[in-house]
């Protein structure tokens, strides 16, 4: 997807967040996952999040590539923070736990 097409649909999520629609079925806000094909990917969706989702309280996005993701595993340091939060540096590559364990996604 190119820019424009990324910034429609974190569009669609930053209003789906806002609206705290999901607050009727859930306690805290959804978590998104990304899995892109290439790094050049990842990193315009970066910019998307950091544009478009900064502003939202609570809600996480964590992204990472396909070869990263196959070669290392979901559970190992292959997910970055699309806005990061907490003591965790920026653009450093974190595990899924590390989120779990720290509390930037809740217990």
């Amino acid at each position: 997807m190119n820019t424009r097409d990324l910034a429609v649909k974190f569009a669609s999520y930053a209003q789906y967040i806002a609206s705290r629609e999901w607050a009727n079925e859930h306690t805290m806000p959804p978590r998104l996952l990304c899995v892109t094909p290439d790094l050049a990917q990842e990193r315009r969706i970066q910019r998307v999040i950091q544009a478009q989702l900064a502003y939202l309280s609570g809600f996480e996005v964590l992204t990472t590539t396909k070869v990263l993701l196959n070669e290392s595993g979901p559970l190992t340091p292959v997910w970055l923070q699309g806005v990061p939060k907490g003591s965790l540096p920026a653009q450093s590559r974190v595990t899924l736990s590390q989120h779990w364990h720290e509390g930037i996604f809740g217990k």
